[in-house]
C-alpha cells in the first residue's frame, strides 16, 4: 500500500503540491481529494495518463483560449451527484430538476468547446455524451434557459387545471374588496390541491424518464473531473518545470531533482534550492553528511517525487526513472506517533516492524531518516548496521540517512553530501568571525548540498567539527572537542 499520513504529506511537500491545484469544477476538486497512488499493475494506466499530460502541457500555450473556454464552463457546474443518486429510486423536486437541467445546459456547451480543445491536445480516453434527449425532456419548449418549472406542455390535465385556476382568480379579482363567496374560496383550495397533485405526478414521470440517462450523466461527471484535474496538472508542470518520468524496473534514478515547497521557503530567505542527483538500486543506499548538509531535504525530495509519479504527476527533475512499488514507507523520528505511550525510539521500532511485514509482501520503497538517533549511540549504531545488512539482502529499494560510522560497508551504495569539502575553511573562518551574528547564514550559503558517490569504506564526513569552529563555539570547549578528536 502506498499511502502517507497528512503529517508526512505536509513534511515532504506533497500537500503543498496538492494545494497548488485549483480545479474549476466541484468534480475536479473531488478528483484531487480522491487521488491515490498507483501500483505495479497500473503501468498501462499511468502511461496513458502521462501521454495525455504530456500533450496537454506541450500545447498549453497555443491552446490557452480553448482551455479558458472549457474551464469557464467548468466554473458554472454545480455538484449534482447526490441528486442523480436520489433519482435512481425517488422522484426529484422542482429545484433538483432545475439542477439537472442546468448541468445538461453546461454539458451541451462543453461538448463543442472540448472538441475544439481536443483537436489541438488529442487527449485519449476522455469524451462526453451530450445527453441531448435528457435536456429536451427538461426543456420541452426548447428555450435553453437556465430555469425550470413544471410546464403545461408535460400534461393536458395540468393545462386544464391551470386554465380553470386562472378563470377563478379573475372572478375573485372582479369581486374586488367585497366579501368573496365561500364557495369560490373552497373551489380555489380544491383547484390548488389538484394542481399540486398533478405537478407531483409530472415530476415523478420526469424522474422516471431521466433514469436511463443516469449512467451517462455520472460518467460525464467523472470525465469532467478527469479533464479538470488533467489541465491543472499540466499547468502545474509548466509553471514549476516538471518532466515526464520513465517507469523503470529495478532502480530509482533522479537527475537534478528538486522540491518546490522547500524551494519556495528558501526563496523567501533569499536562498536557492540546489538540485541533487541520486541513483538507488535494489538493496539499500546510505546517505551521510553533516547535520546542516541537507540529508533530510534530499530524502524528502526523493520521496516527494516518487510519490508524485505514482499519483500520475510529472516529477520535478531534469530526468527521472522510477519503478512502480507495491508499498512506500517513510520512517522518521520527527513523524512517529507516541500516542500509545511508547518512547520515540519505541515508536520507531513499532513502525519498523510494520514496514518489514509489508516488505515481505512485495516490492517496497523504504526510506529511513536518521533511524534510532534518539537512543544510546553505541546501541543505535549496532541496530542500524544490522538493519542495513538485512535490507541490503532484500529485493526492495531502501534509502537510509545516518550520521553513524561503519554503516556504509553493509550497504549497496553510499552517497555523501558535499558539504564544506571544497570550501576554503581558513577564508570562511575569517569571514564568519567578521560577520557577527550572521554566522549560520554564511555557513549555509557556502554549504554544497549536491551529492557524490563514495566508496563503501568511507566514513561519515567530519563537517561537525568545522561547523563548531565556524559558529564560534567557546574556545575552552573547542579545545576539549579537538582533544577528543
Amino acid at each position: 500500500m502506498i499511502e502517507l499520513s497528512f503529517e508526512q504529506k505536509h513534511s515532504i511537500g506533497l500537500q503543498y503540491i496538492l494545494d497548488c491545484l485549483s480545479p474549476c469544477s466541484p468534480y475536479g476538486l473531488h478528483e484531487v481529494r480522491r487521488l491515490r497512488a498507483c501500483g505495479p499493475g497500473d503501468a498501462e494506466l499511468l502511461e496513458k495518463e502521462f501521454d495525455n499530460l504530456e500533450r496537454a502541457a506541450a500545447a498549453f500555450e497555443t491552446a490557452q483560449a480553448a482551455v479558458g473556454r472549457v474551464q469557464h464552463i467548468f466554473m458554472q457546474m454545480k455538484d449534482i451527484k447526490k441528486t442523480l443518486q436520489k433519482c435512481r429510486e425517488h422522484p426529484l423536486g422542482e429545484v433538483e430538476l432545475f439542477e439537472v437541467k442546468n448541468f445538461l445546459l453546461q454539458l451541451e456547451r462543453l461538448v463543442p468547446a472540448f472538441l475544439e480543445l481536443n483537436s489541438r491536445l488529442e487527449l485519449e480516453g476522455i469524451s462526453f455524451s451530450p445527453c441531448t434527449d435528457a435536456l429536451n425532456l427538461l426543456d420541452p419548449e426548447g428555450k435553453r434557459v437556465a430555469t425550470f418549472f413544471v410546464s403545461e406542455a408535460y400534461s393536458e390535465k395540468l393545462r386544464v387545471i391551470r386554465r380553470e385556476k386562472r378563470e377563478l382568480e379573475e372572478a375573485l379579482r372582479r369581486l374586488g374588496r367585497s366579501k368573496p363567496e365561500i364557495g369560490l374560496l373552497t373551489r380555489r383550495t380544491d383547484i390548488i390541491a389538484r394542481e399540486e397533485l398533478e405537478e407531483t405526478a409530472v415530476r415523478q414521470r420526469l424522474s422516471e424518464q431521466l433514469r436511463p440517462w443516469l449512467g451517462d450523466l455520472l460518467e460525464d461527471i467523472r470525465q469532467v473531473g478527469r479533464l479538470d484535474l488533467l489541465l491543472e496538472k499540466a499547468a502545474l508542470a509548466r509553471r514549476l518545470g516538471a518532466v515526464r518520468p520513465e517507469i523503470a524496473q529495478d532502480e530509482v534514478l533522479l537527475e537534478e531533482v528538486f522540491n518546490p515547497r522547500i524551494a519556495e521557503v528558501l526563496r523567501g530567505q533569499g536562498k536557492k534550492f540546489v538540485p541533487v542527483s541520486i541513483r538507488l538500486g535494489r538493496g539499500i543506499t546510505v546517505l551521510t553528511g553533516a547535520n546542516m548538509g541537507g540529508k533530510t531535504v534530499t530524502l524528502k525530495t526523493v520521496v516527494l517525487n516518487v510519490m508524485l509519479m505514482h499519483m500520475g504527476f510529472f516529477v520535478f527533475a531534469r530526468q527521472a526513472r522510477i519503478p512502480l512499488f507495491d508499498s512506500l514507507h517513510l520512517v522518521s523520528e520527527n513523524l512517529q506517533s507516541v500516542e500509545r505511550g511508547l518512547s520515540t525510539f519505541g515508536a520507531e521500532i513499532q513502525r519498523l516492524k510494520e514496514v518489514l511485514a509489508e516488505e515481505r509482501k512485495g516490492f517496497a520503497f523504504i526510506v529511513l531518516d536518521e533511524f534510532a538517533s534518539g537512543t544510546n549511540p553505541e546501541e543505535a549504531a549496532v541496530i542500524v548496521r544490522a538493519l542495513t545488512r538485512y535490507l541490503n539482502e532484500k529485493g526492495s529499494i531502501s534509502l537510509l540517512t545516518t550520521h553513524f560510522d561503519g554503516i556504509a560497508p553493509h550497504a549497496g551504495a553510499h552517497y555523501q553530501v558535499t558539504g564544506l569539502k571544497n570550501v576554503d575553511l581558513q577564508m570562511l573562518r575569517a569571514e564568519t568571525a567578521a560577520s557577527g551574528g550572521e554566522r549560520f547564514d554564511l555557513i549555509s550559503r557556502h554549504m554544497d548540498y549536491r551529492l557524490y558517490r563514495v566508496g563503501e569504506d568511507e566514513d561519515c564526513p567530519r563537517d561537525a567539527l568545522n561547523i563548531c569552529r565556524l559558529m564560534g563555539l567557546d574556545k575552552e570547549i573547542m579545545k576539549m572537542i579537538e582533544e577528543g578528536y
